[in-house]
C-alpha cells in the first residue's frame, strides 16, 4: 500500500510540475514580465527532460526576440484576447513555437508578432503566417523573397512548376494559373506577399519602407 501511495504522490507532483510549466508559458506569452524571467530559470533546471528543454529554449528565444516593453506586453495581452479564448490562443502559439525546426523560423514568428503588435495583421492572419513558416523549407522562403516582386508584374508573374512553387502553393502563397501535363505554371498570391512582408523580409526596410500599406493593399486585393 505504501508503494501505491508513494506512486500517487509522484504522479501528483508530475502533474503539478506540468501544470505550473504550462501556466508559466501562457503567462510569458501574454507578456507578463515575471513569467518571462521564469522561463530562463526553467531552462537552468536539470530536472527538465530533453523535449522540455528544447521547447523552453525555443520559447525563450521567441520572448527574447520580441524584447517586449511594458506597452508591448499590454498590446500582446489585448492581441491574444482579440479573438476567441486568450489561453487557447497562447497554447496555439506554443504549439507553433514547439513545431519550429530552426532558430530562423522562430525569428520569422517574432517578425510576424511584431507586425501584429504594430496593428498590421490580426490574430487569424498571424496564425496563417506562422503555420506557413513551419510548413515551408528555408529555401522555399528564400525563393519567395527572391521572386515575390513578380506579383507586381502580372505579365511576368508566371513560374514553372518546381519544388518551391509546389511548396508555396500548399500554403496559399502561390496559385496554379495554367495546368498542363508537365505541371503547369504558378503565380504568387496576395498572401504570398503578406508572408514575405510580415515575416520573411520583415527586416528589409528598403524592400518594404511602408509595410502596413503593402499589407492593407494585399488584404483589399484578396
Amino acid at each position: 500500500m505504501s508503494n501505491v501511495g508513494d506512486m500517487g504522490i509522484i504522479v501528483k507532483e508530475i502533474k503539478k510540475k506540468f501544470s505550473d510549466n504550462i501556466a508559466t508559458s501562457i503567462l510569458a506569452l501574454m507578456g507578463v514580465a515575471t513569467a518571462q524571467s521564469k522561463v530562463g530559470i526553467l531552462l537552468a533546471k536539470s530536472a527538465l527532460s530533453i523535449p522540455d528543454w528544447l521547447f523552453y529554449n525555443k520559447l525563450n528565444q521567441f520572448l527574447q526576440g520580441l524584447e517586449l516593453s511594458n506597452g508591448d506586453r499590454a498590446k500582446m495581452r489585448a492581441f491574444l484576447a482579440s479573438e476567441g479564448c486568450a489561453t487557447d490562443n497562447c497554447i496555439h502559439i506554443m504549439n507553433c513555437i514547439n513545431a519550429a525546426e530552426s532558430s530562423n523560423k522562430i525569428e520569422l514568428m517574432c517578425n510576424a508578432m511584431r507586425c501584429a503588435l504594430n496593428g498590421e495583421i490580426d490574430l487569424q492572419l498571424y496564425f496563417r503566417v506562422v503555420h506557413a513558416v513551419n510548413m515551408l523549407m528555408e529555401d522555399d522562403m528564400e525563393f519567395l523573397a527572391e521572386h515575390i516582386s513578380l506579383l507586381d508584374e502580372p505579365k511576368e508573374n508566371h513560374l514553372p512548376s518546381n519544388n518551391h512553387t509546389q511548396a508555396l502553393f500548399t500554403v496559399g502563397a502561390m496559385s496554379i494559373i495554367n495546368t498542363v501535363w508537365n505541371g503547369g505554371e504558378y503565380a504568387f498570391t496576395s498572401f504570398g506577399k503578406i508572408l514575405d512582408v510580415s515575416a520573411v523580409s520583415f527586416a528589409d526596410v528598403a524592400k518594404y519602407p511602408r509595410r502596413k500599406d503593402v499589407i492593407d493593399f494585399c488584404l483589399k486585393d484578396g
